[in-house]
């Protein structure tokens, strides 16, 4: 994967309002089963671990791979360097890659513990939907007891399992950079859209590598077209 990403590093860019982010990807990347990054998505021990948590088959709805820039100390942290829960679903998992070592200067990733929908902060600042939640960090400070933050730091390779319907934030590197992938599942009931897309030939290849149910629920996306479900493969 870093090779991969070495590879095309060069494209490498800033592409939102986060200007503290620069984008590898295209902002709907092609599902590319030999991308190395598409493989681990669909691997089986990655779907095992992610829908054990969600207790049925999951979606894999999209990917991306990120550089943090570092903003320098007392930069104000901004969009998701805040605490805030993610909108997409009441149950969600994101998987997150360190592809290089992140100290608590490269902007890792930090979560509340126990503040998913079935925990004991579950309820703390709830989101509103079709949008999440932005507590302010005073309140934080102020509600949930420091044992309860976690600050995700690790070499590269480190892999990061979370619902990200809990309180979480990253990205806020003063002095490193951060190069993550970022992997996201959800359940068949999200309304939040597919964000890749399926090359021409993707169904004869998908063919070939004799997927599992899981693995091809996975893979069998549905998109929005006005109020309608498309079903997209298989």
């Amino acid at each position: 994967m870093r090779a991969y990403a070495a590879s095309i590093e060069n494209t490498a860019s800033v592409r939102t309002n986060k200007e503290f982010l620069k984008f590898y990807l295209d902002d709907k990347p092609m599902l590319n089963l030999e991308n190395p990054l598409v493989s681990l998505a669909v691997n089986q021990k990655t779907l095992d671990i992610v829908n054990s948590y969600m207790s049925m088959f999951s979606k894999f709805y999209y990917f991306t791979l990120n550089k943090t820039m570092p903003v320098g100390n007392g930069a104000e942290a901004v969009q998701s360097q805040q605490w805030h829960r993610d909108p997409e679903d009441t149950k969600l998992v994101k998987i997150f890659v360190y592809l290089n070592d992140v100290d608590e200067r490269a902007g890792p990733f930090t979560y509340v513990q126990g503040s998913h929908k079935e925990g004991p902060l579950g309820n703390l600042f709830p989101p509103v939907p079709p949008r999440g939640s932005l507590p302010p960090a005073d309140e934080i400070r102020k509600t949930v007891p420091q044992e309860k933050i976690r600050t995700c730091t690790g070499k590269a390779g480190t892999i990061i399992f979370c619902d990200t319907r809990g309180i979480h934030r990253g990205g806020y590197a003063t002095l490193h950079e951060r190069l993550m992938l970022t992997l996201c599942y959800a359940s068949y009931a999200s309304l939040w859209p597919f964000r890749c897309i399926y090359p021409e030939n993707f169904k004869e290849i998908a063919r070939t590598k004799n997927f599992s149910p899981a693995q091809q629920y996975a893979l069998d996306n549905f998109y929005r077209v006005g109020r309608k479900r498309v079903r997209s493969i298989y």
